[in-house]
């Protein structure tokens, strides 16, 4: 039952790694709007009087100014397309992270004419444009290459920015039911100097281009807008969640089987001697440190947090099987000693009696030695009839030979000592055998079960 019930596990997390989830949650707007990046561009073409309209949108354009000023907040609309994670960090809740940024926002002061041109702004040109000083507030780390920065400018004012940016970024990260934890990655996006009466934040799509890493996969995703109240005013972040699942098959093949089988090798003390104690100490004490290997092995690379890991609770009670059968082997052989030495020492007194009440039939058994010598002696000298001595020798013989103890004509038996000290270390032995396979099983399903 617990081998198929492993192996059930172990092939749902084959299944998983092999065949990742192929489809996501659908990602939906929240104010009801979807951008597409290619119904922007469809059917629109470069502007043909690109320096023409570059010398005329700027003159009297103040970029410090944003657009709609003290009428309505600005609308950015965010795309988000993810390269891949990577150097996941669980020890510093961290990970690092490649993706293209891109925001499309309205500004009616550049508006040209003609909807379906567009203008590409680079350098020093898109250095002239107001853009929202645009945050990613979990980030420690994050370098913007300049030379991808690119924009677009339509016709109608509508604006289209794109960055590559490179960022690591910080998410907490729960390790309770490590190894078969799932934790979310976080990508928090705000402006930094504007509120939601100046700048407001949606998210228009998400996509993910790698979505399996070497220990993890990602297994859903997902988009929401979180508010913030602060002194300056309330703030609205755009959040992408995704949600990633570790990679069972290294754990169960170098974590859960190397302990399951040190556990069961500690068993074999149940069938071994009672008296080969040194034996049985050399097994416990050997899977003793195997387990506390696999204890060091599912810290190492964690974080010192401050709760029980499922992965060490395993470990620890599975050592705290180990060390009982250990325990049991000694408990077993003392209780055998202590035995075996009341028994002795019970024998013994019998013992005694038995040869002082035995000294009176070994003197009966000489007089009657020396009776029939001497018979012997009177028959020679007076001229008896020796028939008659011979019956009284004969008798004589047959006193001696009935009074040799009945151990030195059959064969040696066991000590009943020794037998009945060891019938008790066999019998706590035999129900060993049974109690602690019964409750390692039912605790492993539990675990698997419940984590």
């Amino acid at each position: 039952m617990f081998v198929g019930r492993l192996i059930a596990v172990s092939l749902f997390a084959l299944l998983q790694e092999s065949f990742p989830p192929a489809s996501c949650k659908k990602l939906e707007n929240k104010s009801g709007k979807h951008f597409d990046v290619e119904e922007l561009f469809r059917g629109r073409i470069e502007a043909p009087n690109k320096t023409h309209i570059l010398d005329t949108i700027f003159k009297g354009y103040d970029k410090r100014i944003r657009p709609h000023y003290r009428e309505k907040p600005v609308l950015v609309s965010l795309y988000a397309a993810v390269d891949s994670f990577h150097d996941i960090k669980e020890e510093e809740m961290e990970y690092k992270v490649e993706l293209i940024l891109k925001e499309n926002w309205k500004d009616p002061r550049l508006a040209y004419g003609n909807a379906s041109w567009f203008v590409r702004l680079k350098g020093d040109t898109l250095a002239k444009v107001w853009y929202p000083d645009t945050l990613i507030e979990n980030s420690r780390k994050h370098v913007v290459d300049d030379k991808t920065r690119t924009a677009f400018l339509f016709g109608d004012g509508t604006i289209f920015l794109s960055e590559w940016i490179k960022a690591t970024l910080t998410s907490h990260m729960e390790f309770h039911r490590y190894p078969m934890d799932a934790q979310t990655l976080r990508l928090q996006i705000a402006a930094y100097s504007y509120d939601d009466t100046q700048v407001r934040y949606e998210w228009s799509k998400l996509s993910l281009k790698e979505r399996d890493m070497t220990e993890f996969y990602v297994h859903e995703q997902s988009l929401r807008l979180e508010s913030s109240a602060f002194i300056t005013g309330a703030h609205t972040a755009a959040v992408a969640e995704f949600q990633i699942r570790r990679r069972l098959q290294h754990y169960i093949m170098g974590f859960y089987l190397p302990c399951i089988t040190c556990t069961c090798c500690s068993w074999i003390q149940f069938w071994m001697a009672v008296d080969e104690i040194g034996d049985r100490a050399g097994l416990g004490i050997a899977t003793v440190l195997t387990e506390i290997f696999l204890l060091e092995f599912s810290s190492y690379g964690m974080p010192k947090v401050s709760y029980v890991k499922a992965a060490e609770l395993y470990v620890v009670v599975s050592f705290a099987f180990i060390f009982s059968a250990l325990v049991e082997s000694a408990v077993v052989y003392k209780a055998s000693a202590i035995i075996l030495k009341g028994n002795t020492e019970d024998g013994k007194k019998n013992n005694d009696q038995d040869q002082c009440s035995s000294v009176g039939g070994k003197k009966s058994r000489n007089k009657v030695f020396t009776t029939s010598v001497d018979s012997t002696r009177i028959c020679k000298v007076s001229n008896i009839d020796f028939s008659s001595c011979n019956e009284a020798v004969d008798q004589s013989t047959d006193c001696i030979v009935g009074s040799k103890p009945v151990w030195e004509n059959e064969p040696p038996t066991e000590d009943p000592c020794a037998a009945s000290s060891r019938s008790l270390g066999s019998m706590i032995d035999h129900g060993s055998r049974f109690a602690f396979p019964l409750i390692y099983i039912s605790f492993t399903i539990v675990y698997f079960a419940l984590v």
